[in-house]
């Protein structure tokens, strides 16, 4: 299966997502978690999917027990194809440290699930990783986490 991204034809990850989106929290306009999962609607238009690197995305939620709760641990690592990322979407990935997000990962089977939330959102960075040698092509990763009160949620639509 093929994805058009940035006017290019990327092969999809293998890894278990068929594309990952980021969000930026200032571009909600609404965000609910409900009991069934999450619900959220965008400010605008704009659909920030990833060009992911082959089985170079791993997501993962780690819970850990905290007093009268369970917090659980969002984390993020995501290669991202240097042939398919563009200017504008370098720019708008190099502000990740300083502007919190949400991920909406699309696995193989189509489930949607949403990572990070509105309150507790995602920041990390994104960076150029150079290859072991001359033939190698480089490619950059994405590294992305946050401590949230509720494991991956359902993306309801």
């Amino acid at each position: 299966m093929r994805a058009i991204i940035n006017n290019q034809s990327i092969m999809n990850n293998l890894g278990g997502y068929k594309s990952i989106e980021l969000v930026f929290i200032d571009e909600l306009s609404t965000f609910a978690v409900t009991s069934s999962g999450a619900f959220l609607r965008k400010n605008n238009h704009i659909l920030r999917l990833l060009p992911l690197q082959q089985n170079g995305a791993g997501i993962n939620v780690t819970p850990k027990p905290d007093g009268p709760g369970t917090l659980c641990t969002h984390k993020a690592e995501i290669g991202i194809l240097h042939k398919g990322l563009d200017t504008q979407l370098k720019a708008e990935l190099d502000q990740v440290g300083i502007r919190g997000s949400v991920l909406i990962a699309t696995t193989n089977n189509d489930e949607k699930r949403v990572y990070g939330n509105l309150d507790y959102p995602m920041f990390g960075t994104f960076s150029e990783i150079p290859g072991q040698k001359p033939a190698d092509l480089r490619h950059y990763e994405l590294s992305l986490s946050a401590t949230c009160n509720h494991p991956a949620l359902t993306l309801m639509e």
